[in-house]
């Protein structure tokens, strides 16, 4: 499955190499931090991880279909960030397979690809995913607050209507096996696997 990291901040440019061979590099802590949301998809079951400072410079209209899905620090990094999902639906992909069954579909130049791309790029044909509710903004902002017994509850309700949630379900899980950790719960965790 092709996956995405996104975020924003600042990096230099430069070449690195002999005079032999020179290649391009970017050198940032900000490039560590999209590496590690690129990584960290695999682990929330979504296609595309966005840091909280991109998000703050999406249109509203765009903002609607992205959901705050954990807060978290990354290996390299203090800092804690939001990690927020893009959630579509292609109606055009049978819903018993997931884009793991697809994957190569679309990066091939058949017509289908090149159809899929146009209606991304216009939005057509893309649908919200249903599966998310008013209870999981809620959820999260109660995990993020410390209120796990609320958080639970709210995000238990989410995966009755959508079982396949997978980042409801990374949540609930981190949750369920750290109770202990709540009475000393900054409000973030560390994403350590990769």
């Amino acid at each position: 499955m092709k996956s995405f990291g996104i975020h924003l901040g600042w990096a230099i440019e430069g070449a690195i190499g002999s005079n032999m061979k020179i290649d391009a590099s970017y050198l940032s802590p900000h490039v560590n931090i999209s590496s590690r949301l690129e990584a960290a998809t695999k682990q929330y079951g979504v296609m595309m991880l966005i840091s909280g400072e991109v998000v703050k410079h999406i249109k509203s209209d765009l903002l609607e279909r992205c959901r705050k899905i954990d807060r978290v620090t990354v290996k390299g990094s203090k800092s804690p960030i939001e990690m927020w999902t893009y959630d579509v639906v292609d109606p055009f992909v049978p819903p018993k397979y997931g884009f793991e069954e697809f994957d190569g579909i679309y990066d091939s130049p058949c017509a289908q690809y090149a159809d899929y791309k146009t209606r991304f790029e216009q939005g057509k044909n893309l649908t919200w995913c249903p599966s998310v509710t008013s209870e999981f903004p809620l959820g999260i902002e109660c995990y993020i607050g410390g209120n796990w017994d609320e958080a639970i509850s709210k995000l238990r309700d989410c995966k009755q209507e959508n079982p396949h949630d997978k980042p409801c379900q990374v949540i609930l899980d981190y949750m369920e096996e750290n109770q202990d950790a709540l009475g000393s719960w900054p409000g973030y965790r560390e994403l350590t696997e990769k």
